[in-house]
């Protein structure tokens, strides 16, 4: 990781939304690793509580979710207040044409299909967040 790919980090608050305890502690340390401020979630509505709190510049989202799906989710956080702004990615196992289509309705930045490389997944994050900012300063 470069110095600006790590000081470009240290700024980002992500919120992790899956009900899948493992992929919580997998992904969730390596982005701790990767120098992220990290909130996990369970549920989209434990997210959706919290979003105001948090203040998160990235969400990432499972689509299985026990009390919503992801494209809902996702969908709420771009509607709310200052959704605008916030960074969403959908990160599912599903590869359904339709998921990646409806996701993209609602308004995610990326589709990322697990399983995926955690270097990877840093790499994407990190370009989406540096892309996003740039676009909304220019607003």
């Amino acid at each position: 990781m470069t110095e600006l790919d790590l000081e470009t980090a240290k700024t980002q608050t992500l919120i992790l939304v899956d009900d899948n305890k493992d992929i919580q502690t997998v992904v969730g340390i390596s982005l701790k690793n990767f120098g992220f401020n990290v909130v996990m979630f369970g549920t989209g509505q434990s997210a959706l509580d919290a979003l105001l709190e948090v203040q998160p510049q990235i969400v990432l989202v499972d689509h299985g979710l026990p009390d919503m799906s992801g494209i809902e989710l996702g969908s709420r956080i771009r509607n709310s207040s200052g959704g605008d702004k916030i960074t969403l990615v959908m990160f599912t196992g599903s590869q359904e044409p339709e998921t990646q289509r409806l996701a993209q309705e609602a308004g995610f930045d990326e589709f990322l299909v697990k399983p995926i490389r955690m270097q990877d997944l840093r790499t994407t994050l990190l370009a989406l967040s540096q892309t996003h900012n740039v676009s909304s300063d220019d607003t």
